[in-house]
């Protein structure tokens, strides 16, 4: 058998019941640059992970429109 033959695994892809589910709004990806610095604020708002540590000071900040500082009516 060679490698053009070769069975595939069932791993990997879109597959029904794969991953776990996102919790909350759907959500996007979207590249951000951050220094060191806010690298570490964000870890550190976020409990270890960054991108929530940004979704938090993002919805918590002052200047933020209210309807980001509303809790989502998503059920978890």
């Amino acid at each position: 058998m060679n490698k053009s033959e070769k069975k595939r695994s069932g791993h990997g892809g879109q597959r029904q019941g794969a991953g776990r589910p996102s919790e909350g709004a759907p959500k996007r990806i979207v590249p951000v640059s951050l220094d060191d610095e806010l690298i570490e604020i964000a870890r550190h708002l976020g409990r270890g992970i960054i991108a929530e540590g940004v979704r938090r000071a993002l919805r918590e900040h002052p200047e933020a429109p209210s309807k980001i500082n509303k809790p989502s009516t998503t059920p978890a």
